[in-house]
């Protein structure tokens, strides 16, 4: 059975994926132009998935010579999981962030490096069965690419634009004459609710709400995120200021409970966020708050806000 395809704009295909809990629908983009293709974020091991080239096989493209590129907008589990069996079956070049390159090269730095675990914490992940388990083989990139680089589909060019908030490699594309923005997990974040995110160890809370800052001011009629529904013109710029909203409530709560508390750790916060719901929270790996907030109360002590001792967060 093929999973669910439609068509944004001519040459620009949504292949949905499972839909899987908290995370929602696990989009890959096709885009087609004078023959050749190219696959934006390919999903994970198995979602997806071989749906990717029965999907081109229905476009009457032959997937050994018409795929020229597996672009990724980063390199977390769910984006590049799919990436090396893809090249496998297309010979297709997987493009990537350098920031984000080496989670292709060792996908056990995902776990090692790219979230705040215990040592209970990581054996668990072992287990996961979600979208962001690692159960993939290393592959080599084939191009890095660059902020502000072009990179050429036929006729149809995606600009690089690198944000580095979810994670320090990530990057949104953007097509200009159909006004597309190709949005990762920068915006959407998660399905139904655009203030609701999280960030990994190497991203950066103050370069997502930049990030999401400078897309308030582009021309964008198809915001296609990987985890929610495409969204149309005028749905554009309510979703993207609504993100930006989430950033900034998100750290507002921060400094807000620990103000209220006069010093709390990172584990006090989350107890503290989870009991309050007072911000949208991921629920599918117990991980993803505690990794945010560590990233959050970094950025906060950068900013003059916060300071810490031995694991003590203060209010400045």
């Amino acid at each position: 059975m093929i999973m669910s395809s439609s068509e944004i704009v001519p040459g620009v295909f949504r292949i949905r994926g499972k839909y899987v809990d908290d995370f929602g629908y696990l989009s890959s983009y096709i885009v087609v132009n004078n023959g050749v293709s190219a696959v934006i974020d390919p999903g994970t091991a198995g979602d997806p998935g071989e749906d990717i080239i029965k999907h081109i096989k229905q476009l009457g493209l032959n997937p050994k010579n018409d795929v020229t590129a597996i672009i990724c907008t980063h390199g977390h589990p769910d984006h590049v999981g799919g990436a090396g069996l893809l090249r496998k079956k297309t010979g297709a070049s997987i493009m990537i962030h350098e920031s984000d390159a080496k989670l292709l090269k060792d996908p056990s730095l995902f776990i090692k490096e790219r979230l705040r675990l215990d040592l209970a914490g990581r054996l668990a992940m072992k287990l996961e069965k979600g979208p962001l388990r690692v159960n993939y083989r290393a592959a080599e990139p084939d191009h890095i690419f660059h902020d502000k680089e072009t990179i050429k589909i036929g006729d149809f060019e995606l600009k690089v634009i690198h944000t580095g908030g979810h994670s320090a490699g990530h990057c949104v594309f953007y097509e200009s004459k159909n006004k597309i923005l190709f949005s990762g997990d920068e915006v959407n974040n998660f399905p139904n609710e655009p203030q609701k995110f999280y960030l990994d160890l190497s991203g950066d809370i103050a370069d997502r709400g930049t990030a999401l800052d400078k897309m308030t001011r582009m021309d964008i009629d198809y915001l296609l995120p990987a985890h929610d529904i495409p969204h149309l013109f005028g749905e554009v710029s309510l979703q993207i200021k609504e993100a930006r909203n989430g950033v900034n409530h998100f750290q507002d709560t921060v400094l807000r409970l620990i103000k209220a508390r006069g010093d709390s750790d990172i584990e006090q916060l989350v107890y503290d966020i989870e009991v309050s719901r007072s911000v949208p929270i991921p629920e599918a790996l117990d991980a993803l708050l505690p990794t945010t907030l560590e990233v959050t109360l970094n950025s906060l002590k950068k900013a003059g806000l916060v300071k810490e001792k031995d694991g003590i967060w203060y209010a400045v």
